[in-house]
């Protein structure tokens, strides 16, 4: 398997919509509240909320329970991607340092 390009995911990061974002009832308290609808704002925006997309409740859904947890998770999506590509970039760093102590160990035994 080829090394997974990041460059494009890193891009996507930079261009969505600036954060923070937050998972929130529709009627703006947090919490999982099922019998609301969750959205996804931003509080980035001076004038306020900004909703980038929301969660209606399915209240006979038999993974109702999951929209607040769901919310959440996409919520948390940008500054986790983030995170992650960081420690990508990190570790691959690390391993290519590592490769290059193992050859020229090699190479010392030659």
């Amino acid at each position: 398997m080829p090394p997974l390009n990041l460059t494009p995911i890193q891009a996507r990061l930079e261009q969505a919509t600036p954060g923070p974002w937050v998972a929130v009832t529709a009627s703006g308290g947090k919490g999982f509240i099922v019998s609301e609808a969750w959205i996804i704002a931003t509080t980035n925006d001076k004038k306020g909320r900004f909703t980038l997309c929301r969660f209606p409740s399915h209240h006979n859904a038999p993974d109702s329970g999951n929209i607040g947890r769901d919310a959440d998770l996409i919520a948390h999506a940008p500054p986790d991607l983030s995170a992650c590509l960081q420690e990508i970039t990190r570790l691959r760093a690390e391993v290519a340092r590592m490769e290059e102590q193992l050859r020229s160990a090699e190479a010392g035994y030659d």
